[in-house]
């Protein structure tokens, strides 16, 4: 189990509902299970930009729709006729569980481990948060190994 940690600008207002279907929540919903507009509207059966009608709040969705919500989301109908609200100074939220990785330089929560190859197969895999990240193709580098590494040929060693 790890814990790592994020700040949080947006919360609801537990105390009152709306009429309209709150998108954003949909969004937050979606992004806390980890998932991409494609992988969703895949599970859903549903065209992507229908998802992103409904983020955007142009939409209602059918009970079919809530019933995936229920299902993939975790998350009651109720959830989405709450409105959000902006804070005016972000909140700190930690966040523990199994697969949770806090950032090695930061302790962010860490979507992504560094490729660098250090020999052997092996590659550095310290955990790094967006903002650490430092992306080269397909691959992606924590501060300790910047942009001059390879990632072919002799592993581990500075390219020129």
């Amino acid at each position: 189990m790890g814990c790592a940690y994020y700040y949080d600008e947006w919360t609801t207002d537990v105390f009152g509902l709306t009429d309209t279907f709150n998108g954003f929540s949909l969004k937050q919903a979606r992004e806390a299970k980890g998932y991409s507009l494609e992988a969703l509207a895949i599970d859903m059966n549903k065209p992507i930009q229908y998802l992103m009608q409904l983020e955007e709040g142009m939409r209602e969705p059918s009970t079919e729709d809530f019933n995936h919500f229920e299902v993939l989301l975790g998350v009651l109908p109720t959830f989405f006729y709450l409105p959000t609200i902006k804070l005016e100074e972000p909140r700190l939220i930690f966040v523990c569980g199994e697969g949770i990785r806090g950032c090695h330089f930061c302790g962010k929560v860490a979507d992504y481990l560094c490729d660098c190859p250090l020999g052997n197969g092996k590659t550095c895999d310290l955990p790094i948060c967006d903002e650490h990240r430092q992306p080269i193709g397909a691959f992606d580098f924590c501060p300790l190994h910047p942009q001059g590494y390879l990632v072919k040929g002799n592993e581990g060693r500075k390219g020129g």
